[in-house]
């Protein structure tokens, strides 16, 4: 049975685990609206300039409607209740400040803030902020969503930024653990980890920013100056609240930390993010491989250090500095014990050297061990499938995916730049494969990808 801690308002789910999302209150009723609406909050933060903001997904547990003060109404929800997050569209929120993902790894003990709007209806309706650090890189029953953090939460600081001390995103704020039994825990409280939040932006397409972890480090003061613009109190109206809620208590959500098939998840997402970045400049691609490869790991059957595998990475890249590689649809297979998944898929791949007037193609089988929990790679092979030519349909829809991204993003944000860098190189990949644009004497319109022949135009 759920259980109220005198004094605080929080509820002991189980004995155990407390959601902070939503700080209910009939002082927060909504005087334009009936008796029978209650009024809510958690918080939220923008993660871009066309007004998203995200949250927790208990946040909007219940709600009919929800707004952000003096902004307007949250227009478009996009809910995930297995990781406890959501992202919604507000209405006055284009050309607001936004915050970016930390780009780098977090670190035990790293110095974190978290921001919120606690308490709203007590002790103020302003932003609050409070400090502590990060005690483990994993959460509650081994979670690898979860950052354990010892940064005063309260209900209202749910769906609310924890960010380090140059004011880039780790985590969001979710849940405290109080305690079990006549035991109560002090500062024992929990946040969604921010590459989690990543992968929940990028399959839903809302684009987003990441900042350095060797950015500028910030005074307390200067921090707060810096995040609280782009954090918002997100109000919840509910037409229909159970009677049985008083005030401090939280209406009925579900646990956040229950368990889920997270590692998989992330293999997943890993597997297409790796042959995402090996399909684009050498830049960015060597980039993110040298981001995967950061321990020893058993490269073809040998173990070898991450700057070997960097060596032979390297080598390649210049060799044939233009590529394609495409996992086939349907042939991904995952396998996980713990943070450790076996990844295994078919692979259309091709390459091309223009300085060596030089192109290849075929279809390879690639196997990876990955470990979800620091998203690295630990074993590394594959195998060309000898006689097999590459099936062009990957690489056609990532030009189809990166084109929307570049002409529908926002001009003043990384991700959509790029996005068009992204696109401009896939193209050149498809015209070194032999493929065209339009033929001569057609209207824009009319024009489509296909087999270059007699009358076709080459490139966009």
């Amino acid at each position: 049975m759920d259980t109220i801690i005198p004094g605080l308002g929080l509820i002991m789910i189980r004995g155990a685990f407390v959601s902070l999302g939503i700080f209910a209150s009939a002082l927060s009723v909504n005087p334009a609206h009936t008796q029978s609406n209650h009024s809510s909050s958690g918080t939220g933060f923008f993660v871009n300039a066309d007004g998203w903001a995200v949250t927790n997904a208990h946040v909007l547990e219940g709600c009919t409607r929800a707004s952000v003060p003096t902004l307007g109404e949250a227009t478009d929800w996009i809910v995930d209740r297995q990781n406890d997050l959501a992202a919604v569209k507000v209405a006055g929120g284009a050309d607001k400040p936004f915050l970016r993902l930390r780009g780098s790894a977090p670190r035990l003990g790293d110095d974190v803030a978290a921001f919120g709007y606690p308490f709203s209806d007590f002790l103020s309706d302003s932003i609050k902020i409070t400090t502590g650090n990060i005690n483990s890189l994993i959460g509650a029953q081994n979670d690898t969503r979860f950052l354990q953090i010892s940064t005063p939460l309260q209900p209202g600081n749910s769906g609310g930024p924890v960010v380090d001390r140059s004011g880039a995103v780790l985590g969001i704020a979710t849940a405290v653990f109080s305690g079990r039994g006549d035991f109560v825990a002090q500062n024992v409280n929990f946040a969604v980890r921010s590459n989690v939040l990543e992968m929940f932006l990028q399959s839903r397409s809302i684009e987003y920013d990441s900042l350095s972890a060797s950015a500028e480090t910030l005074s307390t003061a200067d921090l707060a100056d810096a995040v609280a613009p782009a954090v918002v109190q997100i109000r919840c109206i509910s037409e229909s609240l159970p009677e049985t809620a008083k005030l401090h208590r939280m209406p009925p959500v579900e646990n956040p930390l229950a368990p889920v098939d997270f590692s998989r998840e992330m293999a997943e997402l890993l597997a297409y993010a790796y042959h995402d970045a090996w399909s684009s400049p050498n830049d960015s691609a060597l980039q993110f491989m040298a981001s995967v490869y950061t321990d020893s790991i058993e490269f073809y059957g040998k173990r070898v250090s991450p700057s070997s595998v960097m060596d032979e990475k390297q080598k390649f890249a210049h060799r044939w500095p233009i590529r394609d590689y495409s996992i086939r649809d349907g042939t991904l297979s995952i396998e996980c014990i713990g943070v450790l998944c076996d990844v295994g898929a078919i692979v259309d791949w091709f390459a091309h050297s223009p300085a060596r007037n030089a192109t290849s193609d075929g279809v390879a089988t690639f196997k990876f061990q990955v470990d979800v929990h620091n998203l690295s790679i630990t074993r590394e092979s594959g195998a060309v499938l000898k006689g097999q030519s590459a099936d062009p349909s990957g690489m056609h829809a990532r030009l189809h995916g990166l084109n929307g991204k570049c002409r529908g993003g926002s001009g003043d944000l990384d991700t959509t730049m790029r996005a068009c860098d992204a696109r401009e190189y896939t193209t050149k990949s498809l015209i070194a494969a032999g493929w065209c644009f339009g033929r001569k004497g057609e209207e824009y319109f009319d024009m489509e990808w296909h087999r270059c022949g007699s009358g076709s135009l080459r490139g966009l």
